[in-house]
């Protein structure tokens, strides 16, 4: 759990502080990420495990870690989906169902 991603050879980034840019060379498409998802990009860059991405953006943020688990899984995936990233959800990701959650306590 928490491994690290896969980024493509074929896409380039440009982060700041206000966002970031994403662009996929061999498809031409530009993405633009808020900053946010800016600061998320720039701890991929660098190598960082997803569970360490989730902790730091909790706290960067003062956001519940469940709230950014939540919302870490669903920006990944779109990265994902478009192909800007290769990641195995099931293996590198904290398990987040509410369901699973929600049984602990009874």
């Amino acid at each position: 759990m928490g491994s690290k991603v896969s980024i493509p050879p074929n896409i380039r980034s440009a982060v700041s502080d206000d966002g970031g840019t994403l662009l996929d060379l061999e498809k031409g498409v530009l993405y633009s990420l808020n900053s946010t998802g800016a600061r998320i990009w720039d701890h991929l860059q660098k190598g960082l495990a997803t569970a360490s991405i989730l902790e730091v953006i909790a706290r960067e943020f003062s956001v519940p870690i469940k709230q950014v688990a939540t919302d870490l899984h669903i920006f990944l995936r779109k990265l994902e989906a478009r192909e800007l990233l290769s990641l195995d959800l099931q293996e590198r990701f904290p398990k987040t169902d509410p369901e699973s959650d929600a049984s602990k306590d009874q």
